[in-house]
């Protein structure tokens, strides 16, 4: 996140460079809050509040693809695909796009353990 402080930033460049996973503290935080929120409310976990549409996309953008592979992989238009990024965005409690890819990559890496 912008406001991350330098060796933070250092931290997750060396997670990342070693094949590991970074999530911020703060997103981790709003993450977990979020999963607990979830499992209150009945729902197993928060990507299950995604349409399968949702889901098919949310795995893609995991997966390292941008809107413009994803709309081709899927024969949708760009704009279409970014509509769905914003209902995850909101589905997810989100606050930025970048949010949700780096939700969806620790959804994916969790996923194909």
């Amino acid at each position: 996140m912008k406001a991350e402080s330098g060796n933070e930033i250092i931290n997750a460049i060396r997670k990342v460079r070693n094949g590991e996973l970074y999530v911020s503290p703060a997103l981790r935080q709003r993450l977990i809050f979020k999963a607990i929120e979830s499992l209150e409310n009945g729902s197993d976990t928060l990507v299950d509040s995604l349409s399968d549409r949702e889901v098919e996309i949310f795995r893609m953008l995991g997966s390292g693809l941008g809107t413009r592979e994803i709309a081709a992989s899927l024969d949708l238009s760009a704009k279409t695909v970014e509509t769905h990024r914003t209902h995850m965005k909101e589905k997810l409690g989100c606050r930025t796009a970048s949010e949700v890819v780096q939700f969806a990559i620790d959804w994916v890496t969790r996923e194909n353990l």
